[in-house]
């Protein structure tokens, strides 16, 4: 019977590279480079400079120790740290006690936060390392959200403690994440990243839509977008409220009411406030047609849609449903001005 090679489905991690090339001999060592010289093409050899590094590899390794003397230390060793810290805030070994961080140690989880945050950033320009800072930004972001709902640190607010904004850090990890996915990978994950992480107390999910919205710089990104929210819909439904969970219910029709108004955003970024309007109408879930009415009003006054919203409150009460002070304030407004007020 043959043995099966066990190949790994992913690159091997440059710490992974350095530990296999430690046990070659020097003859080895020979016949692994010219086997990967042979791989590249012409055009290849010539962009990475490869001659010169075979011919010269002392300056090339100056090179790096220039970069590290400039404050960026080698990735595997920010890679490693990052690691630890998400491994040792989900045991909660920053809040409580523990032989793993030290008493002085806890309160400094910030300062080490805003350091790794800063050194992926500068390695998300380099493409040998795009791939892995793009999982580490998602697993740090994925730690700090969890975090605003789930005490891991003394601190009251994670984000605010960093010094770096929720829709800053978000924006970063899918700058990271767009490097290295295709377009249509890139929107689910986008989803996913709004859908499935909690918000501090400053942050908006219509705040992070927006900033997922920017990315999306083509109208064939942005009804893509749409497809993927009507799609991500029926799997919401289908798969139904978490019962084990006492929110299960509350999150469920959150997540729906989520990417109804992610549709329309897509939709009035397109111009198309029809359609926006009607399947918000259609698809949003509320107890009250009034704050159903509300909030559709809300959504309009930020893409500054003042015939559409006039349109919506009058036929609102032709239906009998009774508007609040501010709503009747909003549409007196925009009758005696043919304007909109700044503020809702």
């Amino acid at each position: 019977m043959e043995n099966k090679v066990n190949e790994k489905s992913t690159p091997l991690k440059i710490s992974e590279v350095r530990q296999l090339l430690k046990g070659h001999k020097r003859e080895q060592l020979e016949y692994v480079a010219c086997e990967l010289y042979k791989m590249l093409n012409k055009s290849q050899k010539l962009e990475k400079n490869v001659d010169s590094l075979l011919r010269k590899p002392g300056s090339f390794e100056k090179k790096a120790q220039t970069k590290q003397a400039k404050g960026i230390r080698p990735f595997d060793e920010i890679e490693m740290e990052t690691e630890s810290f998400i491994a040792n805030a989900y045991e909660q070994n920053y809040l409580v006690p523990n032989r793993s961080v030290s008493k002085k140690d806890r309160p400094k989880w910030r300062f080490l936060v805003k350091k790794v945050f800063k050194e992926l950033k500068s390695y998300m320009k380099q493409p040998e390392y795009q791939a892995e800072v793009a999982e580490l930004l998602e697993k740090l972001y994925g730690v700090l959200c969890y975090s605003c709902a789930y005490q891991l640190f003394t601190a009251y607010d994670t984000f605010e403690s960093t010094g770096i904004e929720q829709t800053e850090f978000f924006d970063t990890v899918l700058k990271a994440v767009e490097e290295v996915t295709d377009k249509p990978a890139f929107i689910e994950k986008g989803i996913d990243l709004l859908l499935n992480n909690e918000l501090n107390r400053y942050t908006l999910r219509s705040g992070l839509m927006d900033v997922f919205i920017r990315h999306l710089e083509t109208t064939d990104m942005k009804y893509l977008l749409i497809e993927k929210c009507k799609a991500k819909r029926e799997a919401v439904i289908k798969k139904g409220p978490d019962k084990k969970s006492w929110s299960g219910n509350y999150k469920h029709t959150e997540n729906l009411n989520n990417l109804t108004e992610l549709v329309f955003r897509s939709y009035a970024g397109l111009y198309e406030i029809k359609n926006a309007i009607g399947y918000y109408k259609e698809f949003y879930i509320g107890k009250e047609p009034e704050v159903i009415l509300y909030i559709l009003a809300s959504l309009l006054m930020q893409f500054s849609e003042k015939d559409a919203i006039l349109y919506e409150l009058q036929e609102a009460e032709k239906q009998n449903i009774k508007l609040r002070p501010t709503l009747v304030s909003l549409k007196d407004f925009i009758t005696e001005h043919d304007d909109l007020p700044k503020h809702l």
